[in-house]
């Protein structure tokens, strides 16, 4: 009997707790279940609309160029902002830039830098674009683009361009160090042959910083005049020797005189 009424007591308790949390308990396991239809639906979404932009990327890459930037347009619209939008801007500036219309490429490139939604892809176009900032003339612009490069994958490669610059703006001392810390930002492994070159070309040479290049030209310039002047010195000591070790004409003369007569004596 006592455990009949125990029965009776837990279900009067759960009719009592149901009526005070029972719809928030449905509520609660109804948007549990929403939640879990949503996600659902938004990773199908999702992959729809991956399969989507690859698609219409394909169909760009193969256009002809009466179509290409009907379909540029078409995915800046429906994908913007996706890594998809990204890749055909990069197409664009470096079609633009083949054309030598880099007022073109800059646009391309700073909306890369300014909505890629990837750090890397936004400092991939920083670099690019402090190239052509620098083509159109605006060194120190273009410098300063390259300080806003802080992926790691990427600073390198942006020193690296920042020492370009600087050594064809003559700033040879600068561009030396700014190659040298590119050259140590490498990872262990990684070669560039070419940015040890230039960290060589850069280096100070006899305490001066000027490229390799003029300095190779001037070492060998005043080698050559040092071996001019050995030349001429030689050749002027030669001939002060041999003048020294000539006998005078009255000399010779005198000479000839007495010659002449012990040979009529004898």
């Amino acid at each position: 009997m006592s455990d009949y009424l125990s029965e009776e007591e837990q279900l009067a308790r759960a009719r009592s707790l149901w009526k005070e949390y029972g719809t928030t308990i449905l509520v609660a396991f109804g948007v549990a279940v929403a939640g879990i239809i949503g996600w659902q639906v938004w990773q199908n979404q999702q992959a729809a609309d991956i399969a989507a932009g690859a698609d219409l990327y394909v169909a760009y890459e193969e256009a002809g160029d009466d179509t290409r930037d009907a379909l540029a347009q078409r995915i800046s619209t429906e994908f913007a902002g996706s890594s998809y939008e990204m890749m055909v801007l990069f197409d664009q500036a470096k079609r633009a830039i083949e054309e030598d219309n880099l007022a073109g490429a800059r646009t391309h490139l700073r909306k890369i830098a300014d909505t890629a939604p990837d750090a890397l892809l936004g400092d991939l176009a920083r670099v690019r674009l402090a190239k052509v900032i620098y083509g159109m003339g605006e060194p120190e612009l273009a410098l300063s683009t390259l300080t806003q490069i802080k992926s790691s994958g990427y600073r390198s490669m942006a020193l690296e361009t920042q020492g370009d610059i600087q050594l064809a703006e003559g700033d040879v001392e600068n561009a030396h160090a700014s190659f040298k810390a590119a050259a140590d930002l490498l990872i262990r492994g990684q070669e560039r042959p070419l940015l040890n070159i230039k960290v060589a070309n850069t280096a100070p040479f006899n305490g001066t910083y000027v490229e390799r290049e003029s300095a190779l030209s001037d070492a060998l310039e005043e080698a050559r005049d040092v071996i001019e002047q050995a030349e001429q010195a030689a050749a002027e000591a030669s001939e002060a020797a041999t003048e020294a070790t000539a006998p005078a004409d009255g000399a010779e003369a005198e000479v000839s005189e007495a010659e002449a007569s012990e040979a009529d004596g004898g």
